[in-house]
């Protein structure tokens, strides 16, 4: 017979028997909570397989040279303790989580990173667009000073303050008052040493922009010019500054083609 219904069994040569049957030897399946016999390919759901049987179903049980068993199953397998070993499935996905969403540090890494890479690409818009203006001549002349080479030459812990105010002095020119500074009180309290929080930069044939850079990391801070003045403040702040900038500057652009 080619196939049995529920309950149906099956004799010799039978190709399947439906749920709760059984087979007889050469029979190639059974169905759930079936049995088979020598020779049986596989079997169903909470089934049992005699001698040479390939695979058994959930619950299942497997005679000699059984290749496989389902679910609660007991595999006779030289690979039963290798796999014992392995790390189960929930224990791997919960190792992936505490990588990707629980470890702050990964978390305030990629945070670090972003940031970094926004401020910079706004930084880089911001100058490009002062470069081509015709009337910002006061932000012009910012960069210009922020494009000199001028020495920061402090090779010991200086204090912060000494270094901006050396700054205002040491770009002053002969046809200018120098570079105008404006630094945010409110970020300066976020340190606990404010103004006296010490630097460590000596760098000389370097654009002042790069070792101003370099220096404000130290204090976790950052500048970006606005209207003719550096404005330095923590990198959000900054953020905030550009992305402002950058709003009205698109609102005006706007305008002009109205």
């Amino acid at each position: 017979g080619k196939g049995a219904g529920m309950g149906g069994m099956m004799g010799p040569m039978g190709k399947g028997a439906g749920m709760g049957g059984m087979m007889g030897p050469m029979g190639k399946g059974a169905g759930m909570g079936g049995m088979m016999g020598p020779m049986g390919k596989g079997a169903g759901i909470g089934g049992m397989m005699g001698p040479m049987g390939k695979g058994a179903g959930m619950g299942g049980m497997m005679g000699a040279m059984g290749k496989a068993s389902g679910m609660g199953g007991a595999p006779e397998s030289s690979n039963e303790a290798e796999a014992a070993q392995a790390p189960s499935i929930d224990e791997r996905v919960k190792s992936m989580q505490q990588m990707l969403y629980f470890d702050p540090e990964l978390i305030a890494e990629i945070r670090d990173r972003t940031r970094r890479t926004m401020l910079a690409t706004l930084t880089a818009e911001n100058e490009r667009h002062i470069r081509a203006e015709k009337g910002d001549t006061k932000s012009k002349a910012a960069l210009d000073i922020l494009d000199k080479h001028i020495p920061l030459s402090f090779a010991k812990p200086t204090p912060f303050k000494e270094v901006i105010d050396y700054l205002k002095t040491a770009t002053k020119g002969a046809k200018g008052p120098g570079l105008s500074i404006y630094v945010d009180e409110t970020a300066m309290l976020e340190d606990e040493n404010g103004w006296d929080s010490e630097v460590i930069i000596d760098l000389g044939d370097v654009p002042l922009k790069a070792s101003l850079r370099l220096m404000l990391r130290q204090l976790h801070l950052a500048s970006c010019v606005r209207d003719g003045v550096l404005i330095i403040s923590t990198p959000e702040e900054i953020t905030t500054e550009l992305c402002e900038i950058k709003e009205v500057k698109s609102i005006e652009a706007g305008e002009g083609e109205d």
